[in-house]
């Protein structure tokens, strides 16, 4: 295979990916050129630690921090590897599909349409069927017709009340709340859903159930996701973990202390 598909969208935020320091990604982005090349898909033989470094073209500090990738995509399902340095990417050949030649299309094609062409033709001989016999059951729907409308109109009145009376029973009215200012009815709240506030949540590693249920919490992590975007959290977040115990650093253990601590966690930083 000389090209692979790579999708962008995925990349951009998926959180393995986000998490991953910049000589990872780097390194998997070679891994990935690598596993299209191979005459098995997925499969790398052979595949030193230093010399896939080497591919990548990192040097100094960066080639230092890159040492022990392998393992960290081991560790995080990316990838499999045995002690021969074969490497395996999970889900490769899954995610690549298979490219089909022009015959095989074409015969595809063809097995569809018969296989269609075979279901519209049981449709007819069904529905052919179905207009003889109702020929035969016009009759009786036209006598059972002219039957019903000879029901006396004493009964048609009784039915009438008994309808009416059952309703009556059965329907349920709720009296809407009526403001004391303006009397007028005041409309009910809709509930409002927070799509983006589990991806916020699990930035934070193991959190509190609650949070799932805290409107605070729900509105903040929303809030995050769409003033801050996922990258910038996700770096603030690191941030505060690698200088919580300095002087002066704001103490952030949700997503709201995030939301409304981010102005100074910036000025913190400036003042590193």
């Amino acid at each position: 295979m000389k090209w692979f598909k790579f999708y962008g969208q995925d990349w951009l935020t998926d959180l393995k990916i986000l998490q991953m320091r910049l000589e990872d990604r780097i390194c998997y982005l070679t891994l990935l050129c690598l596993a299209s090349s191979s005459e098995k898909e997925g499969l790398i033989t052979n595949c030193e630690e230093d010399t896939l470094i080497e591919l990548t073209h990192l040097s100094g500090e960066h080639f230092d921090r890159a040492r022990g990738c392998l393992k960290r995509f081991v560790d995080n399902k990316m990838i499999t590897n045995d002690c021969y340095h074969n490497v395996i990417i999970l889900n490769f050949g899954k995610r690549q599909g298979k490219n089909l030649s022009g015959y095989e299309r074409v015969k595809r094609y063809r097995e569809r349409k018969k296989c269609l062409d075979t279901t519209y033709s049981k449709i007819s001989m069904i529905t052919n069927d179905n207009i003889n016999d109702n020929a035969n059951d016009n009759a009786r729907l036209e006598k059972n017709r002219i039957d019903k409308n000879i029901i006396s109109e004493s009964n048609d009145s009784q039915s009438k009340k008994k309808t009416m009376k059952t309703y009556n029973e059965n329907s349920s009215y709720e009296e809407p709340t009526i403001d004391s200012d303006t009397r007028k009815p005041l409309l009910k709240k809709q509930t409002k859903k927070y799509p983006n506030s589990k991806v916020v949540f699990s930035l934070f590693g193991k959190y509190p159930l609650n949070w799932k249920i805290n409107s605070t919490q729900l509105k903040s992590a929303e809030n995050l996701f769409a003033e801050r975007g996922i990258e910038q959290v996700l770096k603030a977040l690191n941030f505060y973990r690698e200088n919580k115990d300095e002087q002066f650093c704001p103490v952030i253990n949700s997503p709201y202390d995030l939301d409304s601590k981010w102005a100074k966690l910036i000025n913190f930083k400036k003042r590193q």
